[in-house]
């Protein structure tokens, strides 16, 4: 989400959105992971009284919003694999937070600062386009290793998780389970170092000197 970024508004607010919407996307994910984790721990009792949660007496059967527990390992898909998938997301929704609010800050402050802007280069990520521009009207650079990680490692990742296939990468990362060149799993951890990375450009964005 975009905050408070209505053509011509004061600068302060503007460099504060990026912070402000990092914010409100940790507290999402926080929420979504203890969410998840109280599904997954209750989901027997879940079983019982929940909301898609039927059982059948007469079949002795379970059945979670129509599937059958008799054809399916429900435990197995919806307590481990499923939330493997929500981790995953967190990536996806994070990077496509970060890039509209760069986006949004960096045309606004080009019109604060009276500069013409130009379109964006095809077939070049859009992500470090957008930190040269802000970088132009700063007059200074962002930190070099934030910008790094973002670019040539979460990048990576959310890209290899949108585009599917066998999501082969070619970084390395302790919270990431990559094997041969293969991504096959993102720990919470890392979806972690990532709200941090965001966070620190956000602050870097603000700071007193820029």
């Amino acid at each position: 989400m975009v905050f408070n970024l209505a053509p011509g508004q004061h600068e302060n607010s503007v460099r504060y959105s990026l912070l402000e919407a990092i914010k409100f996307m940790a507290a999402f994910i926080d929420q979504q992971n203890e969410q998840a984790r109280l599904f997954c721990e209750n989901f027997d009792q879940e079983s019982l009284r929940g909301h898609g949660f039927t059982y059948d007496d007469d079949r002795d059967e379970l059945l979670v919003s129509g599937i059958s527990g008799f054809e399916y390992d429900l435990d197995g898909v919806f307590k481990e694999e499923f939330p493997s998938y929500v981790v995953e997301s967190q990536v996806i929704m994070l990077w496509a937070m970060l890039e509209r609010n760069l986006d949004a800050v960096a045309r606004e402050l080009y019109v604060i600062k009276g500069l013409e802007w130009p379109e964006l280069k095809r077939g070049k990520s859009i992500f470090p386009q957008y930190v040269e521009r802000i970088e132009k009207v700063d007059g200074q650079p962002f930190s070099k290793s934030t910008i790094e990680f973002l670019n040539a490692n979460v990048r990576e990742v959310r890209n290899a998780l949108v585009h599917g296939g066998l999501r082969e990468v070619s970084i390395q990362h302790e919270d990431l389970d990559i094997k041969n060149g293969i991504l096959r799993g993102v720990s919470p951890a890392y979806v972690s170092e990532v709200i941090g990375a965001m966070r620190y450009l956000a602050m870097e964005l603000v700071a007193e000197h820029r």
